[in-house]
């Protein structure tokens, strides 16, 4: 391959790069849970899209609807003893509740953005981490806390209630809810410190 030759594919290369660590920026218009493209900033699960009926809690393709009451969950907190409940977070401040696995680069991507950004709002927001157990592991789980120094609440989902019930399908999903439990905005993919911050203004609201 001649050198120019060389430089053309470089520059390709390139810009494939760029495009491919490109995250969408956060948007509140509307919420439908859109499936957001395979990129470096998501890791997609294998499990099967089920048809279903649209309710009024619910879309046609099973994602929970903005506005309408996010499922409680009952789980073990990690390093600690004892478990917490949604019923038991809510009625203080609103949450940004972030699902991850310790396997998975983009989680481990932003979870420095999401600890700095639960020091600098946590007077306005609980931020809460749940480690989806099912798929991962609680050693995993220690280790990650461990090596990010997460400070915020993480919750063991070991049964795989919240993976299932808040229909997980790309990791990390980032779910914000109203302080009455309402689901106010949801995210799947790796989110940066201005999409973090543009969350903590959703929730405010």
């Amino acid at each position: 391959m001649n050198l120019p030759m060389k430089a053309a594919v470089s520059s390709i290369f390139a810009a494939t790069l760029i495009a491919a660590y490109a995250t969408p920026p956060v948007t509140t218009a509307t919420f439908e849970f859109k499936t957001v493209p395979t990129t470096v900033h998501s890791v997609k699960t294998t499990r099967p899209r089920v048809e279903r009926k649209s309710t009024p809690t619910m879309t046609s393709d099973g994602f929970l609807r903005v506005g309408t009451k996010v499922p409680n969950f009952d789980m073990q907190i990690l390093n600690r003893k004892g478990k917490t409940s949604l019923k038991q977070l809510l009625g203080k401040k609103p949450l940004i509740i972030n699902a991850w696995a310790s396997w998975c680069p983009p989680c481990q991507l932003e979870a420095p953005l999401l600890e700095k950004a639960w020091k600098q709002y946590s007077k306005k927001v609980t931020f809460i981490g749940v480690n989806l157990t099912r798929i991962d592991s609680v050693s995993g789980a220690r280790k990650f806390v461990k090596k990010y120094h997460i400070s915020y609440p993480v919750l063991l989902d070991t049964t795989g209630h919240f993976w299932q019930s808040y229909m997980v399908i790309s990791y990390p999903t980032t779910f914000v809810v109203s302080k009455t439990g309402r689901l106010l905005f949801a995210y799947q993919g790796s989110l940066t410190a201005p999409q973090i911050q543009e969350l903590v203004k959703v929730a405010e609201k």
